[in-house]
């Protein structure tokens, strides 16, 4: 019998979850939760919950998966990791508003759930500029900037990560 690791479970209920979604630019949106995987790894971080919780850190927001999918599946220490990371504003939030919440959240996250969101808001700003208006890529730069200052202090492992979002930026 084969035991299957908690990452390669979280990659699996990823893909499924988000099989039928799409990235703003068309391509399938299992790739930005294994993009964000890959920028974790890339800067050596191998922690399985840390993983795990990057692979499935839209699910809770984006898809039917429940909170006691995840907690029978993967654990509490994933699954808070992952709720930490779920930001479910109003439905009627304005864009400043829904990043504001996030923002307030992110003062608030453990190191794990920063590292994974510095990879997840890297990802979306290495995919934008192919999908995005002009006038999206601003707004969402500009809230990054209030999101890195809300991440602070960065854990040690997110340093790299920090400062590519930051030659982004400028």
């Amino acid at each position: 019998m084969t035991h299957e690791s908690p990452v390669q479970k979280a990659r699996e209920l990823s893909e499924t979850a988000h099989a039928d979604q799409k990235r703003d630019s068309g391509r399938p949106y299992a790739i930005h939760p294994a993009a964000v995987v890959d920028l974790l790894r890339d800067a050596g971080i191998d922690d399985p919950n840390i993983l795990a919780a990057a692979y499935l850190h839209d699910v809770l927001e984006d898809t039917p998966v429940s909170r006691e999918t995840l907690a029978s599946e993967f654990g509490e220490t994933v699954t808070k990791l992952v709720e930490e990371l779920t930001n479910i504003p109003p439905e009627d939030a304005t864009f400043d508003e829904k990043h504001a919440a996030l923002a307030e959240k992110a003062r608030r996250m453990s190191d794990p759930a920063k590292l994974v969101k510095l990879a997840d808001r890297l990802h979306n700003l290495s995919d934008m500029a192919s999908a995005w208006s002009a006038e999206k890529q601003e707004r969402y730069l500009r809230v990054t900037v209030g999101l890195l200052a809300a991440l602070e202090p960065i854990p040690t492992a997110g340093n790299s990560m920090k400062t590519r979002i930051e030659d982004m930026l400028n």
